[in-house]
């Protein structure tokens, strides 16, 4: 995953370090979901791995720090993004505030990416559930995933997935360039 995201700032070679922001769009208290917990547990192990670079963890709502290192910040972005409306205006506009505030260099988000920014952005894409699940999402959240994530792909410098049978899925469903889309274990 550093790999991937090194190559998102190849025009910023001349920096010593790089800025990474990182959404954490759920809380801590929700650690024990499958997808909270790998990209803790990724991020931790970077930022433990690469102490020459910054990682700034953008959480939505009251948080404890969790990772006690002097390369890591954690930062608040409002509004709670538990509702469509304040998470897109959380995504769209207190986001690309954020990452100017903090002048980061790379942006990782999870199933879409910010439209509103030119900062490169590498969007954490676990898996295509509403696609393969139908009946556990709305009508109106079916249509809404499937009109916004052929966007938030485009928009991506680089995707990341768990598995070689997402990736595939993504480019054939998505067609997104094979070059584009990695897998991290």
């Amino acid at each position: 995953l550093f790999r991937e995201l090194s190559k998102l700032r190849v025009h910023l070679s001349l920096l010593p370090y790089m800025r990474i922001a990182i959404d954490m769009v759920f809380s801590v208290s929700d650690y024990q979901n499958a997808y909270s917990h790998f990209v803790l547990k990724v991020f931790n192990y970077l930022s433990n791995r690469h102490p020459e670079h910054e990682f700034i963890f953008l959480f939505d709502s009251p948080h404890e720090d969790f990772i006690d290192l002097s390369n890591c910040k954690t930062v608040r972005v409002g509004p709670s993004a538990r509702h469509s409306f304040w998470g897109k205006l959380r995504l769209h506009v207190k986001i690309p505030q954020a990452l100017s505030k903090y002048k980061a260099d790379v942006f990782v988000c999870g199933g879409s990416c910010s439209l509103a920014t030119g900062i490169p952005q590498c969007m954490l894409f676990p898996d295509l559930a509403f696609w393969n699940a139908r009946w556990g999402f709305s009508k109106w959240h079916f249509a809404s995933n499937k009109s916004h994530v052929s966007k938030y792909l485009s928009k991506a410098k680089t995707v990341v997935t768990g598995t070689e049978h997402y990736k595939q899925e993504i480019i054939h469903k998505y067609k997104q360039a094979k070059e584009k889309v990695h897998v991290v274990y």
